[in-house]
């Protein structure tokens, strides 16, 4: 497996315990690298520091290696070409069959009045609307599970920019998803616990290269 934007390693520690034979962890953050090594002592993950264009630079090294590629919050942090280079690259290291599993704030969330909350913000100008936004970084916090905030950004990408990069690079959509918190987890998160079970959080796009 291939972790682009793998933070500190926790999606790369959940991927073993769920059977993954490896995973390399790729991110932009030496910071990040070091506490995914660090807390990830098992041999069978690798961690790596490269932004996605200086990965992507590399690619011929990793092509055609990964039965699956994940791109978790991190498309996020991506203007548009960055996003089309994520995308690309996805589709280049994954095997005949391969998948790539993007994971992606909801485009609609910064705009969807009712997801306002002490513990899930994000700074949007009163006028700024969905179509007219593209492109717009969005400055914004979330309250962990452990009561810490935790500073995000969300590049505004609409649906059809998302979806529209992962045809565009050939790779066929499997399934597509709207997540949304669910009541046990939202008991158990009291930072969120104002934020309606109606409001669209994230996106999953699953997606195969033939």
């Amino acid at each position: 497996m291939l972790d682009l934007g793998c933070g500190e390693g926790y999606c790369a520690r959940n991927y073993l315990k769920m059977g993954a034979a490896a995973v390399h962890g790729v991110d932009i953050s030496a910071e990040m690298i070091n506490l995914a090594q660090a807390n990830t002592p098992d041999p069978r993950a690798s961690f790596e520091r490269a932004s996605i264009a200086e990965f992507a630079a590399q690619q011929d090294a990793h092509a055609g290696r990964y039965d699956v590629v994940t791109a978790v919050f991190v498309s996020n942090y991506l203007d548009s070409r960055e996003l089309a280079t994520l995308v690309t690259l996805a589709h280049a290291c994954l095997k005949a069959g391969g998948q790539f599993v993007l994971l992606h704030p909801h485009p609609h969330l910064p705009y969807h009045r009712q997801s306002a909350s002490a513990g899930l913000r994000f700074e949007v100008d009163e006028g700024a609307s969905y179509f007219d936004s593209i492109g717009d970084s969005h400055v914004g916090r979330i309250v962990d599970l452990e009561g810490k905030t935790i500073e995000v950004r969300l590049v505004h990408h609409t649906l059809e920019e998302l979806f529209g990069n992962v045809i565009g690079a050939g790779l066929r959509i499997d399934r597509f998803r709207e997540l949304r918190l669910d009541k046990p987890t939202a008991d158990g998160w009291p930072a969120l616990a104002d934020v309606s079970l109606q409001t669209p959080l994230h996106i999953m796009i699953s997606s195969t290269r033939d």
